[in-house]
């Protein structure tokens, strides 16, 4: 179990960086960005001048890297579980059983029937 959560914990980290990479690798998130945008003026000249528009572009720093990191860390902190966990159980499978305890095997029906019969006789 812990491993099948590991792997989905690896591959959403690389979707993250994959998200980061494709989104233009800024070091930090942006919420806006700037766009030059030329318009003209009252006199019939073009001006240029910037806007600024609403946009999400996922940074390195403050997102891509804290996420993918968590998500990785949580990857090898369960495959090392999973790993010990696996190692434990093949080494107590490979030790010797303990000795059997020093006790009868129950009686057969047949044998209590005789016993008892063998009692009420006596």
């Amino acid at each position: 179990m812990e491993r099948n959560i590991a792997i989905v914990c690896l591959v959403q980290a690389a979707a993250v960086m994959g998200w980061w990479y494709i989104d233009g690798m800024h070091m930090a998130n942006q919420s806006q960005i700037s766009v030059e945008v030329e318009k003209e003026d009252d006199f019939g000249d073009m001006v240029k001048t910037t806007e600024w528009r609403d946009e999400f572009h996922l940074g390195l720093m403050d997102g891509a890297l804290p996420a993918a990191g968590g998500l990785a860390g949580i990857a090898v902190v369960l495959l090392f579980l999973g790993f010990r966990e696996g190692k434990k159980n093949a080494s107590a499978g490979s030790q010797p059983a303990a000795p059997a305890a020093a006790e009868e095997a129950p009686a057969a029906p047949a044998e209590i029937a005789a016993e008892e019969s063998a009692g009420d006789e006596a």
